[in-house]
């Protein structure tokens, strides 16, 4: 069976430009968290999602490894490689049938990729697997260390803390002290970190599944052996990353089912309604009712994770 796509060039240099924009955000997320559990939230998703450009990256370097062959050994030889686009000639003229399924009806002057843009692609595919991997055992190291620590605590901000409050307790007698974030316009509180011990076991399980499947994945793509590899009429026929694939898209839909979750609870340990202790000359107390933070809160919250290395440049001058 043949696949015919128009343009294939154009989707991978998009495919590449992507990956290199997640693999850059991802160590933005690193940078800026340094990994730290308490951050898990910002850096977990960020790292897990990697999966789905490592499957990209794979199939591009099983699709140009040949052709790349070829460049290659033409540039240490000093040969130039072609820089023209080579017009394939159809071995007979048969008109097309629009009766005929695409993938069996004959190319007509079909356009083949320039063996520069291959070696491209190929070099540009291996340097971000590369940093995927990289990336993807630093996460794994950090959770598997963050599920040891015992004390995890989390920060929870609110705009209802920011006027003028300093502390908080709930309906269950718990007593908690406001810190100011003026530039944000938030004021936090700081709870057990239940949510983020939660999410270290599963960016734990779904990185070192990532690492795993990525490295059989390639193995059977690119490696010798992969003629007596089980299932070879799905990973070497079809010269497809299946299993990355998959795993990709499952960890999307895990990162999404949690989010969704996590947008619309509030966190462990602190209960709907509350008693606010405000200062604003004269102490008193007020009461006010909290919410989660939905969909625009995660939202805005992830992104103050990530450019929180940024400081002034990103939240602007501290008031």
């Amino acid at each position: 069976m043949a696949l015919r796509v128009a343009r294939w060039e154009d989707v991978q240099t998009l495919s590449i430009i992507l990956a290199g924009f997640n693999v850059a955000l991802a160590f933005q997320a690193c940078l800026s968290t340094r990994l730290a559990p308490e951050d898990v939230l910002v850096w977990g998703p960020s790292l897990m999602t990697l999966v789905i450009d490592a499957g990209a990256m794979e199939q591009f370097l099983t699709l140009g490894r040949k052709n790349f062959k070829i460049w290659l050994a033409g540039f240490w030889k000093g040969a130039k490689p072609v820089e023209e686009d080579v017009e394939l000639e159809p071995v007979r003229p048969v008109e097309q049938d629009p009766a005929l399924p695409v993938e069996e009806r004959p190319a007509r002057g079909a356009k083949q990729p320039t063996s520069t843009f291959v070696a491209f692609v190929t070099i540009t595919s291996s340097l971000l697997l590369l940093m995927i991997f990289g990336l993807q055992i630093a996460g794994l190291v950090a959770a598997f260390q963050g599920r040891k620590k015992k004390d995890v605590r989390a920060s929870w901000c609110s705009p209802m803390f920011s006027l003028f409050g300093v502390a908080e307790f709930d309906s269950n007698c718990v007593f908690r002290e406001i810190s100011g974030s003026p530039n944000k316009g938030l004021g936090c509180i700081e709870l057990d970190g239940k949510r983020q011990r939660l999410w270290l076991m599963v960016t734990l399980i779904c990185l070192l599944l990532s690492v795993v499947v990525q490295m059989v994945d390639l193995i059977l793509l690119c490696s010798r052996f992969r003629r007596w590899a089980p299932f070879s009429f799905l990973a070497v026929n079809l010269q497809r990353p299946w299993a990355t694939i998959t795993l990709g898209f499952g960890t999307l839909v895990l990162i999404l089912a949690f989010g969704a979750n996590d947008a619309y609870t509030l966190p462990y340990g602190i209960s709907e309604n509350i008693w606010l202790v405000v200062d604003s000359g004269e102490p008193f107390v007020c009461t006010g009712t909290l919410t989660p933070a939905g969909e625009r809160g995660q939202f805005l919250g992830w992104l103050d994770g990530i450019f929180q290395s940024w400081g002034s440049v990103y939240f602007g001058p501290e008031t």
